[in-house]
């Protein structure tokens, strides 16, 4: 028993993890996802890396064309991470959520958490890329 109870276990994390790659592979390309097919769960999850992913894809077509949609202000800061770009190296630092970022080289893009970002920006050392 124990041990159909570990397969199951295990089917059911693949089944989340097939669903979460092909979720992914959906956002990448643009196709949208049916929500009412989601659970709380994943529409939360799915949400959010829209958003992201939505907004460094975007980027990345300005960035090929010449534009930039990148402004150096601490300006209503939303959200719990941001994407940001850095304009020197920085060091590894501990963020605000206890896990370690870094170290970051000129121009290098990483998503951290917003105080750590407020502080960042402060310092001059990085530029905020806008979520549109």
């Amino acid at each position: 028993m124990e041990q159909k109870i570990k397969n199951l276990s295990q089917i059911i994390e693949d089944f989340f993890k097939l669903r979460l790659k092909k979720s992914l592979n959906f956002i990448i390309n643009g196709i949208s996802l049916q929500k009412d097919a989601l659970c709380l769960e994943e529409l939360e999850v799915f949400s959010s890396i829209s958003k992201i992913l939505g907004n460094y894809l975007e980027n990345l077509k300005l960035l090929k064309t010449g534009e930039s949609s990148q402004t150096l202000s601490n300006e209503s800061l939303e959200g719990e991470y941001l994407m940001i770009r850095f304009l020197k190296e920085v060091p590894q630092i501990i963020g605000t959520d206890l896990k370690r970022y870094g170290p970051f080289l000129k121009d290098d893009i990483a998503v951290l958490p917003k105080k750590n970002i407020e502080t960042l920006l402060a310092h001059r050392a990085v530029v905020l890329i806008n979520n549109k």
